[in-house]
């Protein structure tokens, strides 16, 4: 068991202890079976010799069995094992993942059957929570999951902020811990592993203002961020993202960047010459899922409008990617079939660069991504919403794409986006965790590697 003691306001803290924080091995017995569970703390050892994961690389190599690591923490808790996992070495393909779920939202452990929250007392006065637990860690079903990587890269006079306490700012151990390096012409790129979703727009801009004014009470907690979400909406709103995006484009492969075919290239505004479909209207968030839970449990996708939100771009000859024409489509349907004949002429049954979304149903384990787009901000916090109680105007999130990706998203330069703050703040998470991005250039999120996953 990998324990994040940071998570739970302590919860997670005090069954490390109880569990023993050095790998000492606890035997129990659960369905008959004698089984040895050791703890270890995250925060121990340096990046890349965790004992944690040594001891599970160690194990993993000599054992004839797969190896169950639970994740004791929220999802970053989840992503931050899986990524020193990768680092230490561990063939991914003889561990299973699975969640002990002390977060917040904990998306990651609804989706893979863990429930919402952790028992109060994980244990057990006598012990009996713990065999219960580890009888279904060990009935549990190991399933592929897709791990993804976000890239963003700024202007050249772009930078990134990220929230400490009350505090948006930048600090240099912020380079380590979110992956950032400076480029040579100046701005800055960070790559971050995803998990669960990955999103920009004005429910961002809120749970910025929400980490920045957490409390440690639940109920405190959905009071700031319901008078956070009113603030986006009134007082102090993101920028649209169809203000600040160009375009999104969805390539046919994993190859280099300038060897991409466009499958599809959905443009945000008037200009968008190069794309082969407009969305029609604005767009105040963009989100990409890869499971069927978001903000705590909310399902967007399932619930989003069937009703389509592109149109069609007058024919025009493409400067861009490796499209040899312009793409003239009378309606979607026509759009995603030439897109995908462009893309893959002789190969339709091998690779599809974009499916029809209308007709695909959520996997993590597919290589896809599902697109969403809102034209407004309150049709996606009220979707957020939803995840704490139902309320009327759920599904008003519009699907774009369920695709293998990369996707490319294309910001308008900063002489031409239309930013809400001097300094060309825009709002994004990855995995709940909020951060802005002064003037950023592009976004490319592909797939990383597939892992294992234990399901319950």
């Amino acid at each position: 068991i990998l324990v994040n003691p940071g998570s739970g306001g302590g919860q997670a803290a005090a069954y490390l202890k109880e569990m023993g924080m050095d790998g000492t091995p606890t035997i129990v017995k659960a369905h008959g079976v004698e089984s040895s569970v050791r703890a270890f703390s995250m925060r121990d050892g340096p990046s890349g010799k965790k004992p944690g994961c040594v001891f599970a690389k160690q194990l993993s190599e000599e054992a004839g069995a797969l190896v169950r690591v639970m994740v004791a923490g929220g999802d970053g808790t989840v992503a931050w094992a899986l990524a020193e996992l990768i680092k230490t070495g561990v063939d991914t393909r003889l561990v299973a993942i699975g969640h002990i779920p002390f977060g917040t939202g904990n998306d990651f452990s609804r989706s893979t059957g863990w429930g919402p929250a952790a028992e109060s007392d994980p244990i057990g006065a006598h012990g009996e929570v713990l065999r219960r637990d580890v009888g279904l860690w060990l009935a549990a079903v190991a399933m592929d999951f897709d791990m993804w990587e976000v890239s963003l890269t700024t202007s050249a006079d772009g930078s990134f902020a990220f929230v400490h306490g009350q505090e948006l700012s930048f600090k240099e151990g912020d380079r380590q811990q979110h992956g950032i390096d400076a480029l040579s012409g100046g701005g800055c790129r960070m790559r971050k592993p995803m998990l669960n979703y990955f999103s920009l727009g004005s429910c961002c801009r809120t749970g910025v203002g929400f980490e920045q004014n957490r409390t440690q009470d639940r109920m405190g907690n959905n009071a700031v961020y319901a008078w956070q979400g009113l603030k986006t909406l009134t007082l102090l709103p993101a920028p649209l993202v169809s203000d600040v995006v160009e375009e999104l484009a969805i390539a046919a492969g994993n190859q280099s960047p300038g060897e991409w075919v466009h499958g599809a290239r959905i443009g945000f505004g008037e200009g968008s010459s190069g794309a082969v479909a407009r969305l029609a209207g604005r767009s105040a968030d963009l989100m990409f899922l890869n499971v069927p839970s978001f903000a705590g449990g909310a399902n967007p996708w399932a619930w989003a409008v069937r009703e389509r939100s592109l149109e069609p771009v007058e024919p025009a000859s493409q400067q861009q990617g490796n499209m040899r024409q312009a793409i003239q489509a009378e309606t979607l349907e026509d759009l995603w079939a030439e897109s995908l004949a462009e893309a893959k002429a002789d190969a339709v049954e091998e690779a599809r660069a974009l499916d029809k979304p209308e007709t695909c149903n959520q996997s993590f384990g597919d290589g896809r991504l599902e697109v969403l787009t809102y034209s407004t901000g309150l049709g996606a916090a009220t979707d957020a919403a939803n995840s704490k109680v139902r309320m009327p105007g759920r599904g008003a999130g519009q699907r774009l794409a369920s695709a293998h990706g990369p996707f490319v998203i294309n910001f308008k330069p900063p002489s031409e986006a239309q930013y809400s703050s001097p300094d060309g703040e825009v709002f994004f998470q990855v995995d709940g965790e909020f951060f802005v991005a002064k003037k950023p250039q592009q976004v490319v999120v592909r797939h990383m590697r597939t892992v294992r996953v234990l399901c319950h």
